[in-house]
């Protein structure tokens, strides 16, 4: 006897016993909503032989000139997690940031956020572990720390005030 392949097995209505061996016509195609509730068309008419109203197959068939597009975000699919630590607060154990398009969708509001770390109110750096500024939201990487610093405290920076976690490694 010849294996059939997984497709060829779950979609078998012969398989199908009860109520599931109604999700497929005889072909073995998917019927869709179809098959898993009763669906008829109420247009106000009784049923007869010539007007039926059951509705066998609920599923739309794909047009077969028009190609499937996946469309594709540059900001990715998963939202990216970091971490924030304050400079100047050595024992600062970080903060984890959830970065989503739908609360961050451009660098101005990683910026506001930002701002109301210590010190408030002034305007941030972001640097990686390799001290590079951070300019655009897509240059972030998930799992990844990131020092923020006054301007002011980058030109005098002090390795002492850098945090302990910042500079460990994973």
């Amino acid at each position: 006897m010849k294996k059939q392949s997984v497709t060829e097995r779950l979609t078998d209505p012969s398989k199908y016993t009860g109520s599931h061996k109604e999700r497929f016509d005889a072909n073995g195609k998917g019927r869709g909503l179809a098959g898993r509730e009763d669906l008829c068309i109420n247009d106000g008419n009784t049923s007869s032989k010539s007007r039926n109203h059951a509705i066998e197959n609920s599923v739309e068939p794909r047009p077969k000139n028009k190609p499937v597009v996946h469309k594709v975000n540059n900001y990715g699919t998963t939202a990216k997690k970091v971490t924030f630590f304050e400079y100047a607060n050595k024992n600062h154990a970080g903060e984890m940031v959830v970065l989503t398009k739908q609360k961050f969708p451009t660098m101005k509001q990683v910026n506001d956020f930002t701002t109301a770390m210590i010190p408030t109110g002034k305007s941030k750096l972001i640097f990686d572990k390799d001290m590079k500024q951070i300019k655009e939201i897509d240059e972030f990487i998930a799992g990844e720390k990131y020092l923020i610093l006054t301007p002011y405290d980058k030109q005098h920076l002090v390795d002492e005030k850098i945090p302990i976690h910042f500079k460990e490694n994973k």
